[in-house]
């Protein structure tokens, strides 16, 4: 649903030249960061490193380039993908006239339902 919709970050000022990559999604983060538990794998996998001003390795462990990296996603937020929502959509629009109308029923009977 995240990756789908992106996520708002809750300020980018606080990154060096931050800019709001979750554009107009419900979704934002306010107080908590991203879970490191679920970034430092990805850092290891992708074998990040940090580097000086000429392009050598500087000395740093995975665990703090991945702080590094949540407080990147938490500042700027995560761009949206639409990868579930624009397939959905051209699916959807084929599907046989009466199909959509028995799904519409369906949705305002559940609705129905679910205010009782």
């Amino acid at each position: 649903m995240f990756v789908d919709r992106g996520v708002r970050g809750s300020n980018p000022n606080l990154v060096k030249n931050g800019t709001q990559k979750g554009g107009m999604s419900p979704y934002s983060f306010k107080q908590k960061m991203p879970p490191l538990k679920y970034i430092l794998p990805w850092v290891k996998l992708k074998k990040l490193r940090l580097r000086d001003e000429k392009g050598r390795f500087k000395k740093g462990n995975y665990r703090s380039i991945a702080f590094m990296v949540q407080r990147s996603v938490f500042a700027q937020g995560i761009k949206p993908t639409m990868f579930f929502t624009k397939p959905f959509a051209k699916a959807f629009k084929n599907l046989p006239s009466e199909l959509v109308e028995s799904f519409g029923l369906d949705i305002k009977d559940f609705f129905d339902f679910t205010r009782k």
